[in-house]
């Protein structure tokens, strides 16, 4: 089951400060099918579905669903997919989604700078800025960009231990989630189906937009309306 998206809710709880903040995210609605060949009418047998998933700060999510109806194997690659935009005019922008490898990378780098602060904080000669990784990663935010932040967490009277437990769960059960869902390169036999995420750097725009995917020789597009939205979010004494 896919929960990673509902961690950064339930584990901003948690933290020990009582502030609202306003944060940015990008949705995206999907619009009708075309019902051009480009899309849902291949003539290959192989049928491809999309859906947006949501924002989780980092990166926006997109699900894959390929059901091979071919007599032959197909290759389904994340190389093959990108989000392309209009911003106006002639202007388009393009993104390819953010590689499998450079996601598992960054939370393997969050977990090791977790148990480096966490060492620090408890013979409390915390080298990297007491708790700031701890807090970073249970706001949502990436632990490298929060390793240089002051934050004010480590006087909080919180209980230290159970908020490192939680971060270090956090991560890596997003570790595992992207193991599992997250899309590199596949091969798909004659007869089945598969299920995939792919995320893109969030564009933070408001513009049309496209999940093109190239597969078993054919070019599938499926359209969506990207949408900024803001939400506030309360973190709460516990």
């Amino acid at each position: 089951m896919k929960t990673h998206y509902l961690l950064l809710l339930g584990l901003s709880l948690v933290l020990g400060t009582a502030c609202n903040r306003t944060i940015a995210l990008q949705n995206a609605h999907q619009l009708e099918d075309r019902g051009d060949n480009r899309n849902n009418n291949p003539t290959n047998d192989v049928h491809i579905t999309t859906a947006y998933i949501g924002d989780a700060i980092n990166h926006i999510t997109f699900q894959i669903d390929v059901d091979n109806r071919s007599d032959q194997s197909i290759i389904v690659d994340a190389s093959d997919m990108a989000l392309l935009m209009d911003v106006g005019g002639d202007r388009r922008r393009f993104a390819r989604p953010v590689h499998k490898e450079d996601l598992l990378r960054s939370l393997r780098n969050q977990k090791d700078l977790l148990e480096t602060e966490r060492k620090n904080a408890n013979t409390q000669t915390a080298v990297i800025g007491g708790l700031d990784v701890l807090a970073g990663i249970l706001s949502g935010a990436d632990a490298v960009e929060t390793v240089a932040v002051g934050g004010g967490y480590a006087t909080e009277a919180v209980d230290r231990s159970q908020r490192y437990k939680l971060a270090q769960r956090s991560v890596e059960e997003e570790l595992a989630y992207h193991e599992e869902f997250s899309l590199d390169r596949v091969m798909l036999e004659p007869g089945t189906k598969g299920t995939f995420d792919i995320h893109f750097e969030p564009p933070l725009l408001n513009a049309f937009g496209e999940i093109e995917i190239r597969c078993a020789d054919h070019v599938y597009d499926f359209p969506y309306q990207l949408e900024v939205v803001e939400e506030k979010r309360r973190r709460r004494r516990r």
